[in-house]
């Protein structure tokens, strides 16, 4: 009787592992986050690349006015975010996968974070400072 509540148990654990509620109990949301935002980074990749090949023989006046529509704006830092955050999701996982060693993790998924929270803000500054910029006409 008591072998079969082990045996019970260890299929528990497998059944749990097997539907995302393993050691961490985060790896199907991992999942689905890295899934969404590469579905959501394929148009806005695609319009960047539009934009980009438009804008190449454009003078440098013509840029800034473009970063001041609002729509170029908005459209540029939701791909930065989810970018950075994609990016950062997959670093995440390679790390848990590949450094054995807890504080090391730890201290490289901190710094995952950190960094990715340091580009973004960085990058959304860059953004809106040139949104901001008074053009000359």
């Amino acid at each position: 009787m008591g072998g079969n509540l082990v045996v019970k148990q260890q299929l528990s654990s497998h059944l749990a592992r097997a539907k995302g509620m393993g050691a961490t109990g985060h790896g199907t949301d991992h999942f689905i986050h890295q899934r969404f935002t590469a579905l959501g980074l394929i148009p806005l990749s695609v319009w960047l690349i539009v934009q980009l090949v438009i804008l190449s023989d454009h003078s440098y006046q013509q840029i800034l006015e473009w970063f001041q529509q609002p729509v170029n704006n908005i459209l540029l830092i939701l791909f930065l975010m989810l970018g950075i955050y994609h990016c950062q999701l997959g670093l995440q996982m390679i790390i848990e996968d590949y450094v054995s060693v807890f504080w090391i993790k730890l201290t490289c998924i901190m710094m995952n974070n950190f960094s990715a929270i340091a580009l973004l803000t960085a990058c959304v500054y860059g953004v809106l400072s040139l949104a901001w910029m008074p053009h000359n006409s």
